[in-house]
């Protein structure tokens, strides 16, 4: 969820819903996110497979599947690091 918030903010999208229980649309998804982030700062671009990975470990543990400890540290480590690059470039 940080990690979206912090592209959402870099890239100066929006981070509050009008209406959260309409269709509303609007929002993009994280890979969406990351790929438009990746865009505007291409020196990021060669971190998409390990923002894919982060997300995969994410989705997963989130939809009650059972992740090996060791991923799930692994992609909460990449991620912290990860959110710290983002945030910079909104400095």
């Amino acid at each position: 969820m940080e990690l979206e918030k912090g592209l959402r903010t870099a890239l100066g999208r929006k981070t509050v819903s009008d209406d959260p229980l309409g269709k509303t649309g609007g929002f993009l998804s994280a890979r969406q996110l990351f790929k438009k982030f990746a865009v505007e700062h291409s020196k990021y671009k060669s971190m998409h497979s390990s923002f894919d990975y982060i997300l995969k470990i994410c989705n997963a543990a989130i939809h009650g599947q059972q992740v090996p400890e060791s991923h799930a540290h692994e992609a909460i480590h990449m991620g912290i690091r990860m959110l710290d690059e983002i945030r910079s470039t909104s400095e």
